[in-house]
């Protein structure tokens, strides 16, 4: 997850800060080991984002994940999931904070609730490596599952804000086509918002996360 742009997991490996402990942290609740500070929060929303994908039909982490805290990473990176590594870096609490846009969606958020929301946003990411997808990449389907079960899991007054956030910019429905890579890359925020808008508008709630990532629904197309 970016604080200014997005780009896909694959295209950067980022080399990063070094993470402030080297000591590994088990979670007990989820399967992830924090190296760093920070540790109990990091395993707290990782626990958080396996509950939410078990009950949005997302199958949940399935192997160890290694997550990284550091003061620092090379890019705008607020978090990353390092794909074919099974890590996740992200940055502390408050750097996090510091490194948001502040006219951002997530700028009002206390930098402990905007961390473990962004651990959710990778931890998913981590969820959907190697998952189905009828194309060569499936990038928006990634960011909207991630953003989505990211908001869903912030504290209720935080999603309220971002839900009227979303009704005061969009008069209408927000269609499938919308939701793609090219949105996510250049205005992430609006994209966060579009797919919030797009998942309150489902009927079937955040089940349509569950059937975007099983592959029996998709807002990808193939490349040009």
């Amino acid at each position: 997850m970016r604080a200014g742009h997005w780009i896909p997991a694959a295209a950067i490996a980022l080399t990063g800060g070094m993470a402030a402990a080297t000591d590994a942290f088990p979670c007990a609740e989820a399967p992830a080991s924090v190296h760093g500070t920070n540790a109990p929060a990091v395993c707290s929303a990782a626990a958080r984002a396996q509950r939410l994908m078990g009950r949005c039909g997302v199958p949940p982490v399935d192997r160890p994940i290694r997550i990284d805290v550091v003061d620092a990473m090379e890019s705008d990176c607020l978090g990353r999931y390092h794909c074919g590594e099974d890590r996740i870096e992200l940055l502390a609490p408050d750097a996090m904070h510091d490194a948001v846009t502040p006219d951002g969606i997530f700028a009002p958020m206390t930098p402990s609730t905007l961390f473990e929301s962004v651990v959710v946003h990778e931890f998913v990411h981590a969820a959907m490596e190697g998952h189905p997808c009828p194309f060569d990449a499936c990038p928006a389907t990634q960011e909207y599952a991630a953003y989505t079960l990211q908001i869903l899991s912030m504290p209720a007054g935080d999603r309220e804000r971002i839900t009227k956030r979303v009704e005061d910019m969009f008069d209408a429905p927000i269609e499938d086509m919308e939701l793609n890579p090219f949105v996510a890359m250049m205005a992430p925020d609006r994209f966060a918002l579009k797919a919030w808008a797009h998942l309150l508008a489902r009927e079937e709630g955040c089940a349509f996360v569950g059937a975007a990532v099983s592959g029996r629904a998709t807002l990808d197309a193939p490349a040009l």
